[in-house]
């Protein structure tokens, strides 16, 4: 099956289609043009036009009248609602990935908080064999021990030092 041919559009047609497609839906500007939407998308995404936030803003107050929700999204207070709801999930989030459980919601989190990764290596350049699913960290007697870091017990903070794993000795496995 062979291509299709694109339409070689001249310099003069170039021209007036940048100048219509900040403001302009591509459909009207098709119209205008005697070409098809689809040529046009082309030649915005080709050239890296952009339509302008004023007509963005525009189709976003007509899509909201349309369904009667405008004053339900564009006000101060559905705003301050939407944050708190993001903070609030981000927290809890944050919170269920610290114990090692899985987020509820779909972004995308660190599954390892950063101090326990950081933790982790320094145990593992030691020479202690980490278990990341259960956290605990293995000790062979050839191990360099942190003895500060074993003392403070799992899901405990003493000082500036929190517990994320148990220790035991790897004949415990």
């Amino acid at each position: 099956m062979k291509k299709p041919k694109s339409k070689h559009l001249t310099p003069a047609q170039l021209e007036q289609i940048k100048l219509l497609y900040p403001d302009h839906s591509n459909e009207e500007i098709a119209g205008i043009m005697g070409l098809s939407k689809w040529t046009i998308k082309s030649r915005a995404e080709k050239n890296g036009w952009h339509k302008s936030d004023a007509y963005k803003s525009a189709l976003c107050r007509e899509v909201a009248i349309k369904y009667n929700n405008a004053e339900r999204i564009n006000n101060a207070e559905s705003y301050a609602k939407r944050a708190a709801t993001r903070k609030k999930l981000y927290e809890t989030d944050m919170m269920r990935i610290r114990w090692g459980l899985k987020p509820k919601s779909n972004r995308h989190f660190r599954i390892e908080p950063k101090a326990r990764l950081l933790q982790r290596n320094r145990l593992e350049r030691l020479g202690y064999i980490v278990d990341k699913e259960n956290l605990i960290a293995y000790y062979t007697p050839e191990t360099k021990r942190a003895t500060r870091i074993e003392r403070v017990p799992r899901g405990q903070k003493i000082g500036s030092i929190r517990g994320w794993y148990d220790f035991a000795p790897l004949e415990s496995k």
